[in-house]
């Protein structure tokens, strides 16, 4: 950017960081560093700007490090429009004037390249704008006919009895962030081949809550480019946001392209990865989830090609998973921290090891819950089960993390709890052999299907859902992957040893 721009853009950063941080995220506001606006317009396409005029939306604009970069972009291409409208939305009335200097620089800046510039900086709830619950008299005609539009969108969650449930439910949209709902009506306001880019959190890529948007949503646009940002904390480390982020451009047209340009880089101003990468790969047309898979090199490609062709999912291999049925805040004053007479084991995620499950432990964790009518419906049968984290830790480089519940280790015990920061794959009313319970805990321990889950979960929570989403292999190659590791007996969960075996049986 311009050294002219920086100060209108940026001079607001530590006046919002010292704002309370209850005020930010009522606001869901995080404002755009300027490294990851130039990166957010950068995956615009050229050809996009072959109209004569041009119109951008900046919906939650702040103080217009998005229409910056966009003009900024714009005036380096080839191909230019003789004009450009920019109309930028934004809630937080003390943003508005470092907005309206922003604007300003943006006529500067494309005046010098011979394009004309008009500006709104309008100071309004872009949900009620769209929805014409606004008093301005121009809503309808500012809201309309837009060629692109840059957004970095609030980020925060919204319940079913909100004004902004509301108004998203009036225009058909089920979302619970609203930086879905921001993105949802945004791209209804595009003419038809206008184009979106935006930065968002990467969770809407899969997962039941976002579904409905994907299916909405990439139902009349079709997904150009992403960018993915490897690291958690980077991209707006000044705001201490620990969120997986990823920027995606889609254009709005009912043709898919053949492929899909996926970026990678550790954070802005790093070096940046580039991969073309099969639509059909990125976003099947037969997926009923509509899941989106961004591998960004070849190891993500590698993984999505030994996953994919997989010939299992859970119910044909006769699994199920779950999560587990212990709520430990409900069940407050039913668990303790050791075992009695009247109590039964009680797992969590710090009873693993590296070597499996041990129980008790000392972890400042409970060990026990009561064996009682109150918590019969908590509780499980004791056998054999395969046990995966939901949430990892910061220490774990893995996002997958599963381990053997060998049932002889509880034959004492009736029954047995299952945290619910536990997931657990079972058979039902059916028990499970040792064999099938190491082979299944290897695969999902394995490095490629660790990258492969990331292509398409962007947080470090592992769903039941997830797990289901996942193809497995035949039960026979997961039974002799499990004979393998428990004839090298110590290498039961040894990483290099367990990716050698899937490599040489799956």
């Amino acid at each position: 950017m311009t050294p002219q721009a920086v100060p209108a853009i940026e001079k607001l950063r530590p006046q919002a960081a010292n704002r309370p941080r209850s005020e930010r995220a009522q606001l869901g506001q995080f404002l755009t560093p300027a490294p990851v606006a130039t990166q957010v317009a950068s995956l615009f396409s050229p050809l996009s700007l072959t109209r004569n005029h041009l119109k951008l939306l900046d919906p939650g604009a702040g103080v217009g490090a998005l229409s910056y970069a966009f003009v900024e972009w714009l005036v380096r291409q080839e191909y230019r429009p003789s004009s450009i409208e920019i109309v930028a939305v934004e809630l937080d009335e003390n943003l508005i004037p470092l907005l309206t200097e922003t604007l300003q620089s943006c006529k500067d800046i494309a005046s010098a390249a011979k394009i004309s510039v008009s500006t709104n900086a309008v100071h309004a709830n872009f949900l009620e704008l769209y929805s014409g619950q606004n008093n301005l008299f121009s809503s309808k005609v500012l809201l309309k006919d837009f060629t692109h539009v840059i957004m970095n969108p609030p980020y925060r969650k919204i319940n079913s009895v909100s004004d902004e449930r509301r108004l998203l439910s009036q225009n058909g949209i089920e979302v619970s962030n609203i930086y879905a709902g921001f993105v949802a009506l945004a791209s209804r306001l595009l003419t038809e081949g206008g184009e979106l880019s935006a930065i968002t959190p990467r969770s809407f890529c899969n997962g039941t809550y976002f579904k409905d948007f994907r299916k909405q949503l990439f139902s009349v646009m079709a997904l150009k480019a992403a960018h993915v940002f490897v690291s958690r904390n980077k991209a707006f480390s000044e705001d201490s946001v620990l969120q997986e982020n990823v920027i995606f451009a889609a254009r709005k047209t009912e043709t898919c392209p053949d492929a899909v340009e996926v970026h990678s880089s550790d954070g802005p101003n790093t070096v940046v990865t580039k991969y073309l990468v099969p639509y059909k790969t990125v976003l099947s047309s037969h997926d009923r989830e509509m899941v989106i898979h961004l591998p960004a090199d070849d190891a993500g490609m590698r993984a999505m090609e030994f996953v994919s062709v997989q010939p299992a999912q859970l119910p044909q291999l006769g699994l199920s998973v779950s999560t587990g049925p212990v709520v430990d805040f409900r069940a407050r004053n039913d668990i303790f921290a050791e075992a009695n007479e009247d109590t039964v084991p009680l797992l969590y995620p710090a009873h693993f090891t590296f070597n499996g499950i041990e129980w008790p432990t000392n972890k400042r964790k409970p060990n026990a819950i009561a064996n009682s009518p109150k918590t019969a419906g908590s509780l499980v049968p004791v056998r054999n089960y395969v046990l995966v984290k939901r949430f990892s830790s910061k220490e774990e480089k893995k996002r997958i993390v599963a381990r053997v519940l060998d049932s002889s280790q509880f034959l004492t015990y009736p029954r047995i709890g299952l945290e619910n920061h536990l997931n657990f794959f079972h058979g039902g009313e059916y028990p499970l052999d040792m064999q099938l319970c190491y082979g299944l805990s290897a695969y999902l321990n394995s490095t490629v299907v660790d990258v492969y889950f990331r292509q398409f979960n962007g947080h470090t929570q592992v769903n039941a859902g997830d797990l289901r989403m996942i193809r497995y292999p035949a039960l026979d190659s997961l039974r002799q992957l499990g004979v393998a590791l428990q004839q090298d007996g110590a290498a039961l969960y040894d990483q290099e040893r367990i990716d050698e075996l899937v490599r040489q049986i799956i």
